[in-house]
Parts: structure tokens; sequence; C-alpha cells
């Protein structure tokens, strides 16, 4: 679990270093990355175990994230790419 906590931790933080948008940067705010960081953490997420319904729904919060802050799509037209073993 702290191993997926820290990956979540710093692909939030490098989404947000490596903004196109110089502006984007100056709204960035440690209270929000802090309240992000508690609802990813919450128990409402099940450990985020991938496969798991935890692991589904911070999925989707961190695409809605992705969407209100106006990241674009790379690749499939979604946040969400195929992986195939």
């Amino acid at each position: 679990m702290k191993k997926t906590f820290t990956v979540i931790t710093i692909v939030f933080i490098n989404l947000f270093t490596n903004a196109q948008n110089s502006t984007g940067l100056s709204e960035i705010n440690k209270d929000d990355l802090i309240k992000n960081v508690r609802i990813l953490t919450s128990p409402d997420f099940d450990g985020r175990l991938p496969g798991s319904e935890g692991y589904n729904k911070a999925a989707k919060f961190a695409a809605d994230k992705f969407y209100e802050l106006g990241l674009r799509y790379a690749g499939d037209e979604q946040y969400f790419q195929s992986l195939y073993q």
C-alpha cells in the first residue's frame, strides 16, 4: 500500500511539474494536493489493490482530475490505456 501511495504521489507531482501551460503551476496549492492524497488514501478506495473495486475507483478519480485540469489524452481518446500481456 505504501508503494502504491508513493507511485500515485509521484504521478501527481510529475503531472503538475511537467505542465505545458506556465500558468498551471501557479494554480496548484498545497491544500489541494493534501486533499487529493487524503481522498485517495481513504477507506473508500479499499487499499487500491490492482483489479479491485477500490483500484477502479482511484483510477476514475485520477481520470476525473485529469479532465478537470484540462489534460489531453495520450492515445485512445481516453485517460485509460489497454495493456496486453
